[in-house]
């Protein structure tokens, strides 16, 4: 099935953004890419801010349905787990350039408080949901007997959120994979010494 064009917008703004400097992108460039006229483009987006957003928007609903469906899996806990922890770093390895991008912009000096207001909700809001998601999984991974009780499941998943996020950006110079099964392990054995060694 071929993309339609919000698609193919949203593809082609993807390689702009993450090619150039946010404020050196224009409409412009995206119209050319995505191969269609910049009146087509004002219709779907109605500037350069908006399409930024809906690309951040798009990516981040994109990894939420994938986890959901792992979440939704009624696999033994710690398996569901490892994979949730794979595909969020698979996600962040894949997308790094790109959030770089939506941070350096926060940040910016030119960039008005609207701006960055704008990106901080949609981030938070985004973010939100995919902490609710792991903390159905480590719930139900309690349930089961599989992770121990935990004083708050949302304060631990988003702990978890965070910390898969700051090693993406910390600890470059690993492999994703190893980046995955290091903060897996964490994770689920934390960093106590298990009971009868020493």
């Amino acid at each position: 099935m071929k993309p339609d064009k919000r698609e193919k917008i949203i593809r082609a703004a993807w390689e702009i953004f993450t090619t150039r400097r946010y404020h050196e992108s224009t409409m412009d460039d995206v119209a050319e890419a995505a191969g269609v006229g910049k009146g087509t483009l004002y219709r779907y987006f109605s500037d350069k801010e908006a399409l930024f957003a809906a690309t951040i928007s798009d990516a981040i609903d994109n990894l939420r349905d994938e986890i959901e469906r792992i979440v939704s899996r009624e696999d033994d806990p710690s398996a569901s787990l490892r994979e949730l922890v794979k595909r969020l770093v698979a996600f962040l390895e894949k997308k790094h350039d790109f959030f770089s991008i939506m941070h350096a912009e926060e940040s910016r000096p030119g960039a008005s408080d609207i701006n960055r207001q704008r990106f901080r909700q949609q981030w938070s809001e985004k973010r939100e949901e995919l902490v609710a998601l792991v903390r159905k999984l480590l719930d139900r991974g309690t349930e089961k007997g599989v992770f121990r009780t935990l004083p708050d499941s949302r304060f631990a998943a988003s702990i978890f959120i965070g910390m898969i996020r700051t090693t993406m950006r910390a600890c470059e110079e690993l492999p994703a994979a190893k980046k995955a099964e290091m903060a897996f392990d964490l994770l689920l054995h934390g960093i106590a010494e298990t009971k009868g060694k020493r």
